[in-house]
């Protein structure tokens, strides 16, 4: 139930965060499609992410996935 902040056009969008180790590569960030479709965000364009409420396990998590 860890939540992340994404920042896109100067609309912020709380959503649940999720990890996987097998479909998105090092560096990047996906976002679910119905997110991407609700809140029409572009591939390839740039999406900040802050953490909210989040463990230290996921925070640690993220931290290593955007090296």
């Amino acid at each position: 139930m860890d939540k992340v902040s994404l920042m896109y056009e100067g609309k912020e969008i709380v959503v649940d965060a999720d990890l996987s180790h097998s479909y998105i590569k090092p560096g990047e960030v996906g976002i679910l499609k119905d997110v991407v479709q609700k809140y029409k965000i572009e591939a390839g364009k740039p999406v900040a992410i802050a953490f909210t409420s989040n463990s230290t396990l996921s925070i640690d998590a993220l931290k290593r996935a955007l090296k």
